[in-house]
């Protein structure tokens, strides 16, 4: 991207366009409703545990 251009070409020929993909900034109330809705519930306990096999919990630092 030459420039500030934003074609990508093959042989000369443009064959895309690369531009920003707007990011969103919110997350609207519903959306995450619905994802905690469908998500399986987790025991903390066995959750905090199955950290602890994995991820030393007394690292000083």
């Amino acid at each position: 991207m030459v420039a500030g251009g934003r074609f990508v070409t093959r042989n000369g020929t443009p064959v895309g366009e690369l531009r920003p993909i707007r990011r969103h900034r919110f997350v609207p109330r519903a959306t995450i409703v619905d994802a905690a809705a469908r998500a399986p519930r987790i025991d903390a306990d066995r959750f905090r545990a199955d950290l602890d096999a994995v991820i030393n919990p007394h690292i000083n630092g």
